[in-house]
């Protein structure tokens, strides 16, 4: 899995060093599964690491972004749907991995899932 790494201004950090321009988007692919009889459902989120990205699934919008106090000093990122927040990852370059709550399991990946 690659790693990103950003600056001090939030943008990607590119070979040399250099960051990257701002407005490169970066698509993201999710599966949220409702337990526990519910659908699975696949959409994308779109957007920048340092930005935040949105998508919209079956209920509507969704957006993930990272919140810097969420977990304290570390941050993380929250996925937040029709179905409520998730808490997810509190790596700040990484959104990738699982979000869960009561009602729902989402997985963010950078590659296509199923």
């Amino acid at each position: 899995m690659a790693v990103i790494k950003l600056n001090s201004g939030g943008q990607v950090i590119l070979r040399g060093g250099l960051p990257s321009c701002t407005c490169c988007e970066i698509t993201l692919y999710v599966e949220q599964f409702e337990y526990p009889l519910g659908p699975t459902t696949y959409f994308t989120l779109t957007g920048t690491v340092g930005i935040g990205f949105t998508g919209t699934d079956t209920d509507g919008a969704v957006t993930l972004i990272y919140d810097p106090i969420r977990y304290g000093p570390s941050g993380g990122w929250v996925y937040t749907s029709a179905g409520g927040e998730r808490d997810g990852p509190t790596d700040i370059t990484n959104p990738t991995g699982f979000y869960e709550d009561a009602f729902y399991i989402s997985q963010v990946s950078y590659t296509p899932l199923p």
